[in-house]
């Protein structure tokens, strides 16, 4: 596979431990990649390794207590791939360990555009999501398309880091998922001692539902270290979305057909009650949300996957644009749009852009529905 079109793809199923391990094998060149990307970064900031795995195994505890599959999944990525159970943690709970630690507050999460395009103003009567992911540019090097089959729960296609255990994706129940940074006051403002559930383990279990109002429900209830916008779709024609704190969230529904998310707070009760601290770091989601939402409105009636695809490039203000190429961002110095994903919910596919900043080749997917049916 040539890496430069494509991001390596692998399918693995059976039970809990028998997906983690598959997992941890499969992916292991780009589990360690992701290791290598965030070992650095804490040091940077002053958190040591041992300090870093003392702290995951804080977050191991809560996850066995919120979800005992995933934990055990977790434990299995780590023995196929040779590594701690807590350097699988690392990965999944990067930011929250920041967060959670005694070191300055710090920017340490995704920045993202993200887009709901709802079946009355396709081509084609689909309902289609999609997203950019700006992150730090080395993990272009660490990403893995991912299609699972467990044993109990549906069949789930995601674009992943390689060792966590769900970032964005959809499952064969028509639900799909993307996700958008976020940063207030209620980040900074919190006891010491809070602990909430790592992201990826909160995604998976909105991931593993049969109704979006199910999924809604998980992340409104989730405990969170941080914020974050979730962005919710179901193949049905419904688009949700969420702006969460630790403390609250607040919901926003598509208008004129079109839901269209960047970095920053836009619900009127989120603007009403929180500090908007990402802004400060991020100023340009401000316009990025306008010329996605604005590219796909003159669109409307004619937007398919590439459609949107095309929104997505947009290269307006370059470098800092939609389509970020590495510069100054959430995720660094290089951060950067690692990649553009659309997923046509109501065929049941996703549409990959690695780097777009640099190439416009994509590659689909298919989720595979499960034979014997989802439990």
């Amino acid at each position: 596979m040539n890496d430069t079109a494509a991001f390596p793809y692998i399918e693995i199923e059976g039970d809990p431990e028998t997906i983690g391990k598959s997992y941890g094998r499969k992916a292991m060149e780009r589990i360690f990649k992701s290791l290598e990307i965030y070992r650095p970064v804490f040091e940077t900031l002053g958190l040591s390794w041992d300090a870093a795995l003392s702290r995951a195994a804080t977050f191991i505890t809560q996850l066995e207590s919120f979800d005992l599959d995933q934990a055990t999944e977790l434990r299995g990525i780590a023995k196929g791939a040779g590594i701690k159970p807590e350097e699988v943690m690392i990965i999944n709970a990067r930011t929250d360990i920041i967060y959670g630690s005694p070191l300055p507050q710090t920017t340490l999460d995704d920045g993202c555009t993200g887009a709901i395009v709802m079946p009355e103003i396709t081509a084609n009567g689909h309902l289609i999501h999609g997203q950019n992911w700006d992150w730090r540019d080395d993990c272009k090097d660490s990403v893995v398309i991912m299609q699972r089959h467990p044993a109990t729960g549906p069949a789930t296609l995601n674009l992943v880091e390689a060792g966590t255990l769900a970032r964005c994706g959809l499952n064969e129940y028509g639900i799909a998922l993307t996700a958008n940074y976020l940063q207030c006051d209620h980040d900074t403002n919190r006891e010491p001692t809070a602990v909430g559930v790592p992201s990826p383990f909160v995604r998976r279990r909105l991931l593993s539902a049969r109704h979006i109002a199910t999924a809604a429900e998980a992340m409104m209830n989730a405990p969170r270290s941080f914020s974050n916008n979730i962005m919710l779709s179901d193949a049905v024609g419904v688009g949700i979305n969420l702006e969460t704190t630790p403390r609250e969230y607040y919901w926003i529904k598509p208008k004129n057909g079109l839901l269209v998310h960047a970095n920053h707070f836009t619900s009127v009760a989120g603007r009403a009650r929180v500090f908007d601290t990402g802004l400060g770091i991020a100023a340009d989601s401000l316009y990025r949300e306008d010329r996605v939402r604005d590219a796909l409105f003159r669109a409307r009636g004619q937007i398919t996957v590439q459609t949107v695809l095309h929104a997505l490039a947009d290269d307006f203000a370059k470098p800092i644009s939609v389509n970020r190429p590495p510069s100054n961002g959430p995720g660094g110095d290089g951060c950067s749009t690692v990649a553009s994903i659309v997923m046509d919910v109501t065929e049941g596919t996703m549409t990959v852009v690695a780097t777009p900043y640099v190439q416009s080749q994509s590659v689909t997917y298919k989720l595979t529905k499960k034979d014997n049916g989802s439990q």
